[in-house]
């Protein structure tokens, strides 16, 4: 995964070529066909809401967290100021699009700045915008992404992006949105009966003799139609009811 520009680089650019960007396909002949795809890592997903003191308290060690972060750019804001004569600010209570405002000398605000902090190192669990930042970057072009590394320690790095939701202007869905399809769903609620009687991959068609359960998971001892042959596998919710 792409970890972001170098520290202090207030441009965002990190020095990174776009994936996807120069592969060329096909042979030398077709040199001329280059993919039209500029990927970002990036993915996709729904927060799961719950209400437990469990929830509750990680949501407060997160709050602590992201506030130690935020003091780490304001003690150090020269660094990441695009301009000394400006200052940042900490966003108005309950404010959901950022945390930090960058000040111009005439009060006028340069940038809204969007701070995620980590104890540990950036890896591939990524860092997470809520719908109320998202929606607040698509309407800024002066939305900016910081990502603190390792608040904890000495080696503290920061992550500069000039709005990289900005960047996104189509969804790729790779193919394991498959197994979140409607009719996905709908072969996972089925579950195998004595008697029912299956097409598998092989081509043959089996009858369910015996079935047993282990947890979500069902093993059954299938007869072939054809050959009387009996043979015992996983039950996949893919085979075609006959």
């Amino acid at each position: 995964m792409h970890r972001g520009a170098p520290e202090g680089d207030v441009n965002g650019t990190g020095g990174a070529k776009p994936y996807g960007s120069n592969n060329k396909l096909g042979s030398s002949a077709n040199n001329d066909i280059v993919s039209p795809n500029d990927r970002k890592p990036v993915y996709v997903g729904k927060e799961r809401v719950f209400d437990s003191d469990k929830q509750r308290a990680q949501k407060g060690r997160a709050t602590e967290i992201g506030n130690r972060g935020e003091e780490y750019i304001l003690e150090h804001s020269t660094k990441y100021l695009l301009s000394q004569s400006n200052k940042f600010e900490k966003a108005p209570t309950n404010n959901k699009g950022f945390d930090i405002q960058e000040v111009d000398s005439h009060g006028d605000i340069v940038r809204y700045i969007e701070l995620k902090t980590l104890t540990g190192v950036w890896g591939e669990g990524g860092v997470g915008v809520t719908k109320p930042q998202l929606e607040f970057a698509q309407k800024h072009d002066n939305w900016w992404l910081f990502v603190v590394e390792n608040i904890n320690t000495q080696n503290t790095s920061v992550h500069v992006f000039k709005n990289p939701v900005k960047q996104a202007n189509r969804y790729m869905f790779d193919h394991s949105w498959k197994q979140l399809s409607e009719s996905a769903k709908k072969n996972q609620s089925i579950a195998p009966k004595e008697g029912d009687t299956y097409l598998l991959p092989d081509g043959n068609k089996y009858e369910i003799i015996t079935i047993e359960t282990k947890g979500k998971l069902y093993k059954v001892r299938i007869k072939a139609t054809k050959t009387g042959k009996v043979v015992t596998k996983k039950f996949e919710p893919s085979w075609e009811k006959r």
